[in-house]
């Protein structure tokens, strides 16, 4: 799996990826409306010793996501962007 970093102090997702590998579970141990989620482990020495979610896109999401004209990443950047500002500023409030 090729993995980007979000700079939040430089608002910047990094320009080359990493590669880490994850052994992904068959089968979702949840649904949402948008994705489902997968219980995942990884032997890569950044990720291992944890547990960890992978999430995909149902194909009705996918659908969504086009027609406003934006493809998954872009999507999934602007999620991931806005988790790491509430993040900071629920942070920043303690």
């Amino acid at each position: 799996m090729k993995l980007f970093k979000f700079d939040l102090a430089d608002m910047a997702w990094s320009n080359l990826p990493f590669v880490a590998e994850f052994s992904i579970a068959s089968q979702p141990f949840i649904k949402g409306g948008f994705r489902e989620a997968f219980k995942a482990k990884s032997n890569t020495p950044i990720f291992q010793g944890q547990q960890w979610v992978v999430k995909r896109y149902l194909k009705s999401a996918v659908a969504i996501i086009e027609e406003k004209m934006q493809t998954t990443e872009q999507h999934t950047n602007e999620v991931v962007q806005m988790h790491m500002l509430a993040r900071n500023c629920m942070q920043k409030l303690e």
